[in-house]
């Protein structure tokens, strides 16, 4: 019987503590590399758009440095009219587990506009970069240019090419970065 007590209120704490999170989260903007919205909830307080496809070189071989395309836009963040606070964006690289088996690294420099830091590094190590960004100034999240090398062996079948993943969270009216 204290078992099913322990239980019981164990579940409960666990329902308390993460209700919170659950109602965070539910005001993510979120879209993925296809431009598939993920969350969007109806007091939007920005938008997301794809960018351009990556043009990622389709001839990576076993054992060679890579070069990573420089320009490409993966996504265009917009803040909303109805909102004037600060927003954070977060990047992901959602297949390093893929990518970890073709590449010894890979270093990918993400340039946001108008956000703080001007420049991050994406790698197989880190999976995410975060960026704060007032809302009036977000703009582009840009793919501009890095290096990699690939291992000496994988499979013809073998996920090459990096997927990301986009999440803008507000974060109220600190303009300080």
């Amino acid at each position: 019987m204290k078992r099913k007590l322990y239980l019981l209120t164990a579940l409960l704490v666990a329902l308390v503590v993460s209700g919170g999170t659950f109602a965070y989260t539910a005001s993510v903007v979120a879209y993925d590399d296809s431009g598939s919205a993920l969350n969007l909830g109806s007091d939007a307080f920005a938008s997301v758009t794809a960018g351009s496809t990556i043009t990622w070189t389709d001839n990576v071989t076993q054992d060679t440095p890579v070069d990573v395309p420089a320009g490409d836009t993966l996504f265009t963040v917009a803040g909303s009219d109805n909102y004037t606070g600060s927003l954070q964006v977060t990047v992901y690289l959602t297949n390093t587990d893929e990518l970890a088996q073709c590449y010894q690294f890979l270093n990918m420099k993400i340039t946001p506009t108008g956000g703080t830091p001007s420049a991050l590094l994406l790698t197989l190590e880190n999976g995410e970069v975060t960026y704060k960004v007032a809302s009036a100034s977000a703009g582009n999240v840009a793919l501009n240019g890095g290096s990699g090398h690939t291992v000496i062996d994988f499979g013809a079948d073998a996920e090459v090419e990096p997927n990301f993943w986009l999440e803008v969270v507000p974060i109220g009216d600190d303009t300080t970065f």
